[in-house]
């Protein structure tokens, strides 16, 4: 278990280095831009269509101009940030949630469940990840909860072994 001066000398660390400090930049902007676009404070609709706006250069009041249809491109990308970050926070949390329970309780109990949940994570694993999750968001749809769980399926086992290695050491 690591004490409080370790995890103070890891961040330290980490925003010492300025690839640390610049990737903590990107990464809180990204969220601060999804969470404006999901609280719909962007420059523009992104799907409302403009025809006598198509095609616009950068400008003031298209801060990235606008497509073909005359929709604003800003706009349209931070509605993309925004639902791209929803769909990695529900998969990770799903993944992690199911992979960690199923790691834990597999190295708890042993015998018969943890080779049912090693066998189904290898299952899992045999398949290159992309395939599968194309697989499954084929078969179950193409909405964006779909995705989320054809994601989180593909990487529950990573969580897994995560998990269910500290238990058989304990």
């Amino acid at each position: 278990m690591k004490t409080k001066s370790q995890n103070k000398n890891w961040v330290h660390y980490y925003f010492k280095s300025t690839s640390g400090v610049v990737g903590a930049v990107l990464v809180l902007i990204m969220i601060i831009i999804s969470i404006c676009a999901a609280f719909g404070w962007t420059t523009h609709d992104p799907l409302a269509q403009n025809p006598m706006d198509a095609l616009q250069p950068p400008s003031a009041t298209y801060w990235f101009g606008t497509d073909q249809f005359g929709r604003d491109v800003f706009s349209r990308a931070m509605d993309g940030m925004r639902r791209s970050m929803t769909v990695s926070i529900v998969a990770v949390g799903i993944a992690g949630f199911i992979g960690v329970l199923l790691g834990v309780l597999g190295g708890f109990f042993g015998k018969w469940f943890d080779g049912f949940v090693v066998r189904l994570s290898d299952v899992i694993f045999a398949f290159p990840a992309i395939l599968l999750a194309l697989a499954i968001v084929n078969s179950l749809g193409n909405s964006w909860i779909d995705t989320s769980l054809a994601i989180a399926i593909v990487y529950t086992p990573i969580f897994i072994r995560v998990a269910r290695g500290p238990v058989l050491t304990i």
